[in-house]
């Protein structure tokens, strides 16, 4: 008999010595199964994934935006020295008052247009495993990308000297936030604030810095030693605003990529290492007085998404997302800036 015929014999057998041994044959197999002898199905994990996110992003709250219904076009500066100074208001008996002067200039914004398309795959879209979205990170990351583009164009205006004029100072060895024996911060702190210049609508008081900057300044001493009696620990924006009379104190972590594309990333700070304070407008209007703006066309930005069908092996959607702004310093002495604040 083959080992076939023996076998379906003996699994079909009566005996009871037969029906042990295809009983114990069945634990055996039951057995190798649970010891997960059955291969894995490796599968994309749905509640997990990695994806970095810059830094607070601080430049559209110390050049507010504000909406223009024009690409370009011109408004009015007014001359301080006409609120400083005037002629003699004495008048005699069926005399002529004398005429006060109201000087104004005029200045240009001219929008500038910015834009940035992403695209995935249509073959990507149908391939996609849970927790991806790709249609939404289309948008997404262009979004990220645009306003970090933005922030680098405000962080260029705000961190150059000579947008201030007059108001700027650098700082060097023990006057710097970071050196051990400085002792003039606080001086240095109210000499921004006293370099100010004031306008007829309501403005906030904003200084700001880098987080590097700012940790320095949390741990210096002579900082830290304003609050010894009510708090211990390093010292907080919102104390050290409050002293010296500000209205908030910003904090950017945010970082960029110098390098060129190609070679090895370099990370540094968008702010740096400057420490600066501005005016910043309640609402701007046309007779604010804050340190810039941003000015944007109405409408701005737009977004809009197409389906490409000869790219590929099925097609794939574009995405786009544009704007048209300027970046404008409206009155370069609102604002104080230190560089070189750490070294």
């Amino acid at each position: 008999m083959s080992y076939v015929s023996r076998l379906k014999a003996t699994l079909n057998s009566r005996l009871p010595k037969h029906k042990a041994l295809v009983a114990r044959a069945n634990e055996e197999l039951l057995a190798m199964k649970a010891a997960n002898l059955v291969p894995h199905q490796p599968s994309t994990m749905g509640n997990l994934s990695v994806q970095y996110q810059n830094g607070l992003f601080i430049g559209d709250q110390l050049m507010p935006i504000v909406t223009v219904s024009k690409k370009s076009d011109i408004y009015y500066v007014y001359d301080k020295r006409s609120r400083m100074s005037g002629p003699d208001d004495r008048i005699g008996n069926r005399a002529t008052p004398n005429e006060i002067n109201e000087n104004r200039t005029t200045a240009i914004f001219s929008t500038k247009d910015f834009a940035l398309t992403n695209y995935v795959d249509n073959e990507v879209l149908r391939n996609q495993d849970a927790p991806l979205d790709e249609m939404v990170d289309l948008v997404q990351a262009i979004n990220d990308v645009i306003g970090l583009k933005r922030e680098q164009r405000q962080a260029a205006i705000l961190t150059t000297a000579g947008n201030y004029g007059a108001n700027t100072a650098a700082l060097a060895g023990i006057d710097q936030f970071d050196n051990a024996g400085n002792v003039s911060i606080i001086q240095k702190m109210q000499a921004m604030t006293e370099a100010l210049w004031t306008g007829t609508n309501a403005t906030r008081k904003v200084a700001f810095c880098s987080l590097e900057v700012w940790n320095a300044i949390a741990r210096n001493p002579n900082i830290r030693g304003l609050f010894n009696y009510v708090q211990a620990g390093l010292a907080t924006r919102q104390q050290v605003a409050n002293f010296f009379g500000w209205d908030d104190i910003l904090v950017s972590d945010a970082r960029q990529d110098t390098a060129n594309e190609g070679q090895t990333a370099a990370y540094g700070r968008i702010w740096g290492k400057v420490f600066g304070l501005v005016r910043v407008a309640a609402g701007p209007t046309i007779r604010s007085a804050q340190f810039g703006s941003t000015f944007r066309f109405a409408g701005d930005p737009v977004t809009d998404s197409w389906y490409n069908a000869g790219i590929g092996k099925s097609g794939g959607w574009y995405a786009r997302v544009g704007l048209s702004e300027d970046y404008k310093v409206v009155a370069s002495d609102t604002g104080f800036l230190y560089t070189a604040a750490i070294a």
